[in-house]
């Protein structure tokens, strides 16, 4: 298990408990992110889709009837580039891109969501300068050409992704700053308090 909300949920702890109905504001602010999240899923599956028939193809002629044309080399290069760029942004929406939980065990609940939202905020700004250095790196190779999508065109996968990731921070950043304000607890979180004996 990789933290002690799944832990909890193997054990099936807390499953008598109902779920308190989440305001009107967070269920907008999840719902955004969940639609942001099903679009990233159809797009990696599309490019694991192709990933995959061009491998195939390539491969076959490669060493049954070659020589195997160079552009099955670039669309597969830029098909795994884009799939670990949008599985990062998948990552972000699931909040699996790093495990806090070693900290958050140490703080009670305000202090938890205070910490959310400022690695939140922080991998915000590093995505903010990852988007401006892709930008830059684009410009670099506009003169570049390929055999079927020129590099100008492939490394926009960095940007896109980088924005993704900053679009699922926001909103989580939102539904926290929310549960801040108000002093209540995020069902999430409730599911992780645990008895003192």
């Amino acid at each position: 298990m990789s933290n002690l909300a799944e832990a909890q949920r193997a054990a099936h702890l807390g499953e008598d408990e109902p779920i308190p109905v989440e305001p009107r504001v967070v269920v907008v602010l999840r719902t955004i992110d969940r639609g942001v999240m099903h679009t990233e899923g159809i797009a990696v599956t599309i490019a694991l889709f192709i990933l995959i028939l061009v491998g195939v193809y390539g491969a076959l002629k490669r060493n049954f009837a070659p020589p195997a044309p160079f552009w099955t080399d670039e669309v597969i290069r830029y098909s795994v580039f884009f799939i670990g760029l949008v599985g990062a942004a998948l990552a972000a929406q699931s909040e699996r891109l790093f495990n806090i939980d070693m900290f958050t065990r140490a703080v009670g609940m305000r202090g938890k969501l205070v910490i959310r939202i400022i690695s939140a905020a922080f991998t915000i700004y590093v995505a903010a300068l990852f988007f401006t250095g892709s930008l830059s790196l684009r410009d670099i190779l506009l003169d570049e050409k390929g055999e079927v999508l020129d590099p100008k065109w492939g490394v926009l996968a960095l940007p896109v992704a980088m924005v993704l990731i900053a679009i699922h921070m926001l909103l989580h950043i939102g539904v926290d700053a929310y549960y801040l304000a108000t002093g209540k607890t995020p069902p999430e979180l409730a599911a992780l308090q645990v008895p003192r004996a």
